[in-house]
C-alpha cells in the first residue's frame, strides 16, 4: 500500500517495485502467521513480538544456512541446524531476489517463486495450526 501511495504521490511507477513490495507481504506473512499462532497458545502481545522477531532472525540464518554449517565442527549439531533452518523461509535470500529483480538484474524464477510460495505456505501452516488450536480452546 506504502509503496503504491509513494508512486502515485511522486509521479514515478515502477511495476517491478510494486511487484517486490508484494514479495515483501508475503515473507512478513510467514512472520504474522507464527505471531498468531503464538497469540492462541499464550495471550501476550509481547511474547507473540518476540516469536515474530524470532522467526525473522532464524529466517536470517536460514538464509546463510550453507555459510553458517561450515562454522559447526560436531557433525551433530551441524545437522540439527540444517534441519531446523531447512525448515524455515529464507527471508535475506528472498530479500535480495527482489532487489535483483527490481534492478533489472537476471534471477532464477523457479528459485523465486520456490521461495515466494514457501514463505506464504509457512504462513499459511502456521495460522491453519493456530486454527486447529483455536477449535480445541473452551471459552
Amino acid at each position: 500500500g506504502l509503496t503504491a501511495v509513494i508512486a502515485y504521490k511522486t509521479g514515478v511507477f515502477m511495476p517491478r517495485l510494486m511487484v517486490a513490495a508484494v514479495w515483501g507481504v508475503a515473507a512478513f506473512s510467514a512472520v504474522y502467521g507464527c505471531m498468531l499462532l503464538s497469540a492462541l497458545f499464550v495471550r501476550s502481545a509481547a511474547a507473540g513480538g518476540l516469536v515474530g522477531l524470532g522467526v525473522i532472525a532464524l529466517g536470517m540464518f536460514a538464509s546463510l544456512r550453507t555459510e553458517l554449517m561450515e562454522a559447526f565442527s560436531s557433525d551433530l549439531a551441524r545437522e540439527v541446524f540444517a534441519v531446523v533452518t531447512y525448515l524455515l523461509p529464507p527471508f535475506v535470500a528472498a530479500a535480495k531476489q527482489a532487489a535483483d529483480w527490481v534492478g533489472y538484474e537476471s534471477i532464477s524464477n523457479g528459485q523465486a517463486i520456490l521461495q515466494l510460495v514457501g514463505m506464504v505456505g509457512f504462513g499459511l501452516a502456521s495460522v491453519v495450526f493456530g486454527l486447529v488450536r483455536f477449535e480445541k480452546m473452551d471459552f
